[in-house]
């Protein structure tokens, strides 16, 4: 593990509390997707439907965030953010506390914000830590094994190389000698990849190599000095981590083009024991997470907008075999990309299913349908600023 001396931004300092938010803010409001959106899939497995339309709320200027309930398109009721569980329910991703749920969050050159779960998603008691810079991309996950997430960037202390700089809970995050964990990541051009692949409950920093295909998995069970190697994919590729096979350990996979192939841990990341998915379409955003709460991945990918109705999250669920028959497949309305909605992926109810939410860029507004409410229950917050990377981000890590 190469020494290092200072990382790009070595302090960590409390921030001044922002700007109230404005008094009303022009929401867009996910409606409840109906039955109608639930089959049309066509023989190569791709879905052809749109979603409902949005409506138009407004959002409290300050205080926590809030929990709309509809029946139908009325309201019925409105009720303040939870303030937390014990923590003895299943893991969340991007969980600080930890509490079962994740959080709100963004980074923006090297600074990330947090809304916590246990204050409510509060904007009067954000954390703030200033770690990374602009151009370094962030990267996060459970690297010391507390169930707290760990925050990091990539650095690239000689130009041509790269390095992952983290800030371990279990050390207050703090960044004095012997405090950030380093750990050699390959080239400037190689992808970061986390994952937990030794099932060790602790996240292993990992590169995928676009050029060859190749995975490096440095594991955290051998502090580091032991690695898993395999070629999986090719230039070209979005490289995907997640438990496919639901014991314990993350697994390898691409997505191109709407198809989806895994190396699986159960098989000892063998090349001769693939599975392969035809789900999605070139330039469709894939997303995955365990929609349906059974510990096993499930996979989708994003529709985009058409006839004037939203993009659509397309899922196929893990308990229903991934089929993509008529009532199989999950279809969850995901915003205008014209707007900036971005997709962001997480476990908000602490259901211990995820969310399929929204973060809109161009008003910081997150739009998250909650999985306890059958998605017709709302978390709503705003945080965050055009240009910034909402956390968690299904698009750089699961």
């Amino acid at each position: 593990m190469p020494k290092k001396q200072s990382p790009r931004r070595s302090s960590r300092r409390p921030m001044p509390r922002g700007k109230k938010l404005a008094a009303a803010l022009a929401l867009a409001l996910v409606c409840v997707a109906g039955t109608s959106m639930l089959a049309q899939v066509n023989s190569r497995k791709k879905s052809r439907k749109a979603s409902d339309d949005f409506g138009v709320m407004a959002l409290p200027a300050s205080g926590p965030s809030k929990e709309y309930v509809y029946a139908g398109s009325k309201l019925i009721a409105i009720e303040e953010g939870s303030s937390g569980s014990s923590g003895s329910g299943p893991r969340a991703v991007f969980d600080f506390e930890p509490d079962s749920k994740s959080e709100i969050a963004f980074y923006r050159n090297g600074l990330w914000g947090i809304l916590k779960s246990s204050q409510g998603y509060a904007y009067d008691t954000p954390q703030f830590f200033s770690w990374g810079a602009a151009g370094l991309p962030p990267v996060y996950g459970d690297f010391d094994g507390d169930n707290k997430t760990d925050i990091g960037y990539m650095d690239h202390p000689s130009g041509s190389n790269q390095v992952y700089a983290i800030l371990r809970s279990t050390t207050g995050y703090g960044f004095g000698t012997g405090q950030p964990l380093f750990v050699s990541a390959g080239v400037v051009t190689d992808k970061p990849v986390v994952g937990d692949f030794d099932g060790d409950h602790k996240a292993d920093p990992s590169t995928w190599r676009p050029s060859t295909g190749v995975w490096t998995i440095p594991k955290s069970s051998a502090n580091y000095s032991s690695f898993i190697f395999a070629q999986w994919g090719q230039d070209g590729d979005i490289p995907i981590v997640c438990d496919l096979d639901g014991d314990g350990k993350s697994d390898m996979g691409f997505y191109r083009s709407g198809v989806w192939g895994f190396l699986k841990s159960s098989a000892d990341y063998s090349i001769s024991s693939p599975q392969f998915f035809s789900w999605g379409d070139t330039g469709k955003q894939p997303v995955v997470g365990d929609f349906d709460g059974d510990g096993r991945a499930d996979i989708g990918y994003i529709e985009p907008p058409a006839n004037n109705q939203s993009a659509t999250y397309a899922i196929l669920l893990s308990s229903n075999g991934y089929g993509f028959g008529t009532g199989q497949v999950l279809f969850v309305p995901a915003g205008f990309p014209s707007l900036g909605d971005t997709p962001v992926v997480g476990d908000w109810d602490a259901d211990g299913k995820s969310d399929p939410g929204i973060w809109r860029a161009s008003q910081g507004i997150w739009i998250i349908p909650l999985s306890s409410g059958n998605y017709g229950t709302y978390l709503f917050s705003q945080w965050g600023q055009s240009g910034d990377t909402p956390m968690p981000n299904p698009t750089t890590q699961y």
